[in-house]
């Protein structure tokens, strides 16, 4: 398996500075975490992820499975704020369109640990990627789910999970209340269906920042405890990791072949970025 080397050129393009931000010795590097081009023309920067292209200060840039960049013609954008901020925009209460996702990351379960109590906190405005799960039962670990992500904002969230949602959350000693209004499309950043459904849990934020939503699990171990850990993030697919660690820690990393991942505050997503990352 070949290794991914970071690059810190500029190439000038007239007005455009193209940064490359992840290349590879080979055509794999699309199926690494964290391979984007990282494009900047007249004012705007965006990432762009290897095998996508995406629409940056009025040009069309594609960035290869290697990390290299090509300018095609002259397109239009929506809107876009920087995207790696966490914020989904500064005002009013968060909305489906003020954050979208796709990725094809997986998170890591450590079982057989000793599960930290629930002890509530305040839950600062930001943006948490989840990054691992503990089990108390059980031993070794076992590879989890996609993971999944949420933004917090002024009681508002965008939940980013496999079924997204918006709405508004309240915190009472140690229970975390979401009350989703609508389910959202995580690919779009499109209101879906209106809901009221309501979704409650023990929770902590502890020393580090990091938020846990413990929940319950039945399985071959018995109902048990699950912790899923969140970690506070500048952006989704930005500063990746690229192996699981060996205790427990951030694990959000991509074993399969369709590797891709994108964002847009608003949105939406890299639509060619998130057909790849869905199997299209």
């Amino acid at each position: 398996m070949s290794f991914v080397s970071r690059l810190a050129s500029v190439v000038s393009l007239g007005a455009a500075a193209l940064v490359v931000g992840c290349s590879s010795n080979d055509a794999s590097s699309a199926s690494k975490p964290g391979c984007v081009c990282s494009v900047t023309d007249n004012g705007t920067s965006q990432d762009v992820a290897c095998g996508g292209e995406a629409c940056v200060g009025g040009t069309t840039y594609a960035c290869s499975a290697t990390a290299s960049v090509s300018k095609g013609g002259a397109c239009t954008a929506p809107p876009q704020s920087d995207s790696g901020t966490g914020e989904g925009g500064t005002e009013g209460p968060l909305t489906c369109a003020s954050y979208a996702w796709c990725g094809s990351g997986n998170v890591t379960q450590w079982n057989g640990m000793k599960l930290p109590t629930a002890r509530g906190g305040v839950i600062p405005d930001g943006l948490y990627r989840e990054a691992y799960r503990l089990a108390e039962r059980g031993t070794g670990t076992q590879f989890g789910d996609y993971g999944s992500a949420y933004l917090f904002r002024k009681g508002s969230f965008r939940d980013l999970s496999a079924l997204g949602s918006v709405g508004t959350f309240t915190t009472d000693a140690t229970k975390l209340t979401l009350q989703k209004t609508s389910l959202c499309n995580n690919d779009t950043g499109a209101a879906t269906t209106p809901t009221t459904n309501t979704f409650a849990a023990e929770y902590l934020v502890d020393e580090t920042g990091q938020v846990l939503i413990f929940g319950t699990s039945s399985g071959s171990a018995g109902t048990q405890t699950i912790a899923t850990v969140y970690r506070k993030v500048d952006a989704l697919c930005k500063g990746l990791p690229t192996s699981v660690p060996a205790a427990p820690g951030d694990s959000y990393v991509c074993k399969a072949t369709n590797c891709g991942c994108t964002e847009a505050s608003p949105g939406p997503a890299n639509a060619s970025v998130c057909k790849f990352v869905h199997g299209g």
